[in-house]
């Protein structure tokens, strides 16, 4: 289930740092041995660039039995590269294209490698893919992770590996983490285009993460009258907005969950609103459709005001205002259940 990334900030969802790195000789060599899981024995694996080179064949990998074929190469500069399967429409990120024998231990039906070494810079990452992989919503503490990221980049702090890990890093660290982060890199990847657009949006974004009061956005309602998140937040009960499209699969996907939790929740006394950047001309023929009876704000500003890039996005707002949880629906339930416990 893909997340709609908005146009606020779309570049940024692509960061790529690799025009920094300086070209190296053509002598630099490198091979690639390791071990694929739920692959086809017919298919193809295409190591490629990431992301602006995505489309740049960088070799093929032939895999029997689960066991990739060695192959070898030069590079000419240092990039964060991807395995892609054409035939299954997926990729497997990521790892350092170096000199050395880079080792790959990767699953198709996944995302991330699993384990990723063998040369230096290399044998950091997967550090950091140990990390994510053990990290879940349903175990959001992020704290170990965010150290190994910090040492990497410390470390790392002019190297294409520092700013795709960063990137990586959006959705999982606060805002005043990933400006921290930033702050450690060099002056010249600071500049780069990317991170100053990321930088943007992550100042707006620490203006409202948690702990902060909320900020007022106005809109209208279904009948096209003035709206406003004043009229349900700080009023006295825990509220829960989703931030929605009707455009956006995954928020449409969604939403019986997210009604599901405010009937859960009602009697204990939490209020929900949906508020969606469109018209509600726009929405109404969604609206019917998912059963959305709430209070709903719409043409709302929410991207310059909450630094929301990415819906479906949910916010619970203390009964004072202050925000308790942002982010994907499943670290807020499980704040809720703490707020609101089962009754033994």
């Amino acid at each position: 289930m893909k997340r709609i990334i908005l146009p606020f900030l779309a570049a940024a969802a692509l960061l790529s740092a690799c025009h920094s790195e300086k070209k190296q000789p053509q002598s630099n060599s490198w091979t690639i041995e390791g071990t694929v899981a739920n692959a086809s024995p017919t298919d193809t694996l295409i190591i490629t660039g990431y992301p602006s080179d995505i489309n740049d064949t960088k070799a093929t990998l032939l895999v029997k039995d689960g066991v990739i074929t060695p192959v070898r190469g030069s590079f000419d500069k240092t990039e964060i590269c991807c395995i892609r399967s054409n035939r299954l429409q997926r990729m497997v990120l990521g790892f350092v294209l170096e000199r050395g024998t880079i080792h790959l231990d990767m699953d198709m039906n996944y995302s991330y490698m699993k384990h990723v070494g063998g040369t230096p810079v290399n044998d950091d990452l997967d550090r950091f893919f140990d990390g994510w992989n053990r990290y879940s919503e349903e175990n959001p503490d992020a704290s170990e992770l965010y150290g190994v990221v910090s040492d990497i980049v410390r470390k790392y702090p002019d190297h294409v590996v520092s700013p795709f890990l960063i990137e990586r890093c959006r959705w999982r660290f606060t805002p005043t983490q990933m400006l921290s982060l930033i702050d450690l890199l060099s002056p010249e990847q600071q500049k780069t285009p990317d991170i100053d657009r990321m930088k943007d949006w992550l100042l707006v974004a620490q203006e409202t993460e948690v702990g902060k009061p909320f900020k007022e956005l106005k809109g209208t309602d279904l009948a096209g009258k003035p709206a406003a998140l004043s009229e349900y937040v700080a009023k006295g009960s825990y509220v829960l907005a989703d931030f929605w499209g009707p455009r956006c699969g995954a928020c449409l996907m969604e939403m019986p969950r997210f009604i599901e939790l405010g009937r859960k929740y009602e009697a204990k006394g939490l209020k929900v609103v949906g508020i969606a950047r469109e018209t509600a001309k726009r929405s109404e023929a969604k609206v019917r459709e998912k059963g959305m009876t709430f209070p709903l704000v719409f043409e709302a500003k929410y991207m310059s005001t909450y630094g929301i890039i990415a819906i479906p996005h949910v916010i619970l707002f203390a009964p004072d205002g202050t925000i308790v949880a942002r982010g994907h629906l499943d670290t807020v339930e499980k704040k809720l259940r703490e707020i609101f416990p089962d009754e033994q």
